[in-house]
């Protein structure tokens, strides 16, 4: 619980720091953890007024005004097909967790935020160093982008170096793993 709330306290004085943006984008910022055997993928998608429209089109399939769990759900795969993660090279499958829609209002206006949680599994990671890349192709026109990377307190893992690219869409990652990290619960058969 410790850690979680570490996670959330970190992530929000991100976004609160986040400059404001214009009314015609569509800002993502994400919040990328390495754990040992796991990175994990908290991101806040904020679509500025002139824009909310056309994403509300998008995500209320059915036009009825409203956002049903099933448009919330599918909207959050279209997200996570458009994010790639790699490690040395190897892309990783990405698998959305939870999605949490604000109120059509809310969006409209250019206040809401929509949240995700992902995550990807990573391989049985040993001693030495690795590099992640998270890659955003998720709305690229109309997007600002931004990202950072921290570890959950895990003293085996440790962060070499981070480098925001292509508009800050691409995050790369050089991290050591100074002793076996294991690997998360999901990779154990």
């Amino acid at each position: 619980m410790p850690a979680l709330l570490s996670r959330l306290t970190i992530f929000a004085m991100i976004v609160a720091a986040a400059p404001a943006f214009a009314a015609g984008e569509y800002a993502q910022t994400a919040q990328i953890t390495l754990k040992p055997g796991t990175v994990t993928i908290d991101m806040v998608l904020t679509p500025g007024k002139a824009v909310a429209d056309r994403l509300l089109d998008e995500i209320d399939r059915d036009e009825d005004g409203k956002i049903s769990a099933q448009e919330s759900d599918t909207y959050g795969m279209d997200v996570r097909r458009g994010l790639i993660v790699e490690l040395d090279g190897y892309r990783l499958s990405v698998h959305l967790v939870n999605i949490s829609m604000p109120e059509v209002e809310a969006l409209r206006r250019g206040a809401g935020t929509i949240q995700l949680q992902l995550y990807a599994d990573l391989p049985r990671s040993g001693y030495g160093n690795y590099q992640l890349v998270f890659h955003n192709e998720h709305e690229p026109v109309t997007s600002r982008y931004d990202a950072i990377v921290s570890t959950d307190g895990n003293a085996r893992l440790k962060i070499l170096g981070q480098r925001l690219l292509d508009r800050k869409r691409e995050l790369a990652v050089d991290f050591t793993v100074t002793e076996d990290a294991g690997y998360s619960e999901r990779n154990r058969t």
